[in-house]
């Protein structure tokens, strides 16, 4: 856990850069390697870039970080420094971490599970 504010803000940045490069790779890389995914792939990602509220915040903030060097979340002060506000309320940055890594695990694992049982039906997109 950070010790202070500096650290919690360097630590988000990173690991919001980080995380959001999971869609990248996989709709610029992935999707290359692997032309059964591609439709998937993108289908997922544009419903998520219009539709999901936490994919549109994670992808704000990477732009931001990566374009501008700066996160554009709000975090809390004083002890409650190590909260960010998102979607309207605050969460302590480890809840947040760990919401989105279980909704990237599942995001993969639903594109993955569509393209399988759409292989196995015979189709090939």
């Amino acid at each position: 856990m950070a010790k202070d504010e500096h650290e919690l803000r360097r630590a988000w940045a990173s690991f919001a850069f980080a995380v959001r490069s999971v869609g990248h790779v996989a709709s610029k890389v992935d999707a290359k390697s692997h032309p059964i995914l591609a439709s998937f792939l993108d289908s997922h990602f544009q419903a998520w870039k219009t539709s999901d509220a936490l994919f549109i915040f994670l992808d704000e903030e990477r732009n931001s970080i990566a374009k501008n060097g700066r996160s554009t979340a709000h975090f809390g002060i004083g002890n409650d420094f190590g909260k960010i506000l998102i979607l309207g309320q605050f969460k302590s940055a480890v809840e947040l971490s760990g919401e989105i890594l279980r909704w990237w695990e599942t995001a993969l694992a639903n594109i993955e599970d569509t393209a399988a049982e759409s292989l196995f039906r015979g189709n090939t997109v």
